[in-house]
């Protein structure tokens, strides 16, 4: 036998198969579709929900029945409505593409999703296929590799210790689905810090303490520099409140509950910390948490570079304060 036979042989006839997938019957298509991961929902000609599966229901955050029969559009946030009409409008007129979506879920969650659809013509109907797909882990791999890559960079190209942890602030809020972050990292006396900070209120830079003062006197600091890691806390609104009224003042326009904090470390000592905050039902994943260590980690570099920047600056006034004195 020749290698172009053998070859041909392992190829698989696919002809039977399509035929069987087409006499299954519609109580395995049914099944298939009910047990997707994908959500898919079935619009009629006015919108209206006509069937959703489990997954759909999930990624909306709202049970069948209150799907069904209801505008589509019902539960799209108001002000994108009218990219969702016209998307819709255009899937209608067979010019259907993926976009790219937030499903805002009425508990106040969110998931980034992908949205496809697809007409069905029956004889008696047209019906719109939209097909969910959560995409938020996908995305969130990719805002991680990116803020590390903007961290890493800032770090490289900047002299500016201030614009520095404003950059990992950032990093920090793009990376996570965080409410807002900041990053302090501590003068040598420990007594003042360099503030970066990103999605805070007005005020709250001037409200964050050095670290060193923040474990002093908030148990959540405390025990985020004593174990080293990434710690979170569920309650951490309420110590903050306790503890910190001038900064829980500062934040209390933002609808956060819990807070992850990772310590900075340079050469052995904490010299920063590094604070997420969040809604009380988003708690970082592992993978957030993970995300968090590494930029601390990173910062190690800037503090090291702030080091040798507050050092060169203070050399430089001590030189100047003896030319003058001559």
């Amino acid at each position: 036998m020749g290698v172009g036979e053998e070859l041909m042989s392992d190829v698989p006839d696919t002809a039977p198969f399509a035929r069987d997938w087409e006499g299954l019957g519609i109580d395995v298509l049914a099944a298939v579709v009910s047990t997707s991961a994908d959500g898919i929902t079935v619009l009629d000609t006015d919108r209206r929900v006509v069937y959703a599966n489990p997954a759909a229901c999930e990624l909306l955050g709202y049970p069948l029945d209150r799907l069904l029969g209801n505008d589509f559009l019902t539960f799209v946030p108001e002000w994108d409505r009218p990219t969702a009409t016209a998307f819709l409008a255009n899937a209608g007129g067979g010019r259907s593409e993926a976009m790219a979506a937030v499903a805002h879920r009425p508990n106040g969650s969110h998931v980034e999703i992908e949205w496809t659809t697809a007409l069905l013509d029956l004889p008696c109907k047209q019906f719109m296929v939209a097909a969910l797909r959560n995409v938020t882990e996908r995305s969130r791999q990719a805002r991680q590799a990116a803020a590390l890559a903007q961290a890493a960079a800032s770090v490289a190209a900047s002299e500016s210790i201030e614009s520095t942890v404003e950059a990992f602030a950032e990093c920090a809020l793009s990376g996570t689905r965080a409410l807002a972050a900041w990053m302090t990292l501590d003068t040598e006396d420990q007594i003042a810090a360099w503030v970066g900070a990103a999605g805070v209120p007005d005020g709250v830079r001037e409200q964050v303490p050095p670290a060193a003062c923040a474990g002093a006197v908030s148990s959540i600091f405390m025990q985020a520099l004593q174990a080293q890691r990434v710690i979170i806390y569920a309650n951490a609104r309420q110590e903050v409140e306790l503890r910190m009224p001038y900064l829980a003042e500062a934040l209390k326009s933002l609808p956060w509950q819990a807070s992850a904090c990772a310590p900075i470390f340079y050469r052995g000592a904490i010299v920063g910390l590094l604070t997420a905050i969040s809604r009380q039902d988003e708690l970082q994943y592992e993978a957030e948490t993970t995300f968090l260590a590494t930029l601390a980690d990173q910062e190690t570099i800037a503090a090291e570079q702030a080091r040798l920047v507050a050092g060169a600056r203070k050399k430089a006034a001590l030189e100047e304060r003896q030319r003058l004195a001559r």
